[in-house]
């Protein structure tokens, strides 16, 4: 059918809750409708932003040691909203067969500048899967205190 009941319980509190709505297959394009019925007097529900895709491009000609960032492309995230979820996706071209991952550095204090050298351990906030593939996805969320700058 074209329709989807959810029925749960939700404990109390001011921690809001998220209903994300996933529609297969992937690039389908849909209308959505979320209806609520709650006794709870003190309730909101509201569209969150629209995801928005973001993409930026970079080549090089010979790639770096593993968490080296002096050779290996750089890419700068700034989003100061508290908890905000982020879904990253790499996608390597023009190479026959890569074996890929990446890193989400925290890079606070240092906006618009990058890093040289190998990445500090105590700067990796979440590493993806390392893979042999020309693709990789992960998910990522910011603190509840984000950073000004995260590569």
């Amino acid at each position: 059918g074209s329709t989807v009941q959810l029925e749960c319980q939700l404990p109390g509190g001011d921690t809001p809750f998220v209903i994300v709505p996933c529609l297969q297959p992937e690039g389908a394009r849909s209308r959505c409708t979320i209806t609520t019925l709650t006794s709870t007097p003190h309730f909101t529900l509201r569209e969150l932003p629209m995801w928005s895709k973001k993409s930026a491009s970079s080549t090089w000609t010979a790639s770096a040691t593993y968490q080296d960032a002096t050779n290996n492309p750089q890419f700068e995230l700034v989003c100061p909203i508290p908890n905000q979820q982020f879904v990253i996706k790499l996608e390597v071209t023009d190479h026959t067969d890569p074996s890929i991952l990446f890193f989400i550095v925290d890079n606070n204090g240092r906006q618009g500048r990058g890093l040289t050298g190998l990445i500090p351990e105590s700067q990796i906030l979440c590493t993806s899967t390392y893979i042999r593939s020309t693709s990789i996805t992960k998910d990522f969320v910011l603190s509840s205190t984000p950073s000004d700058s995260y590569l």
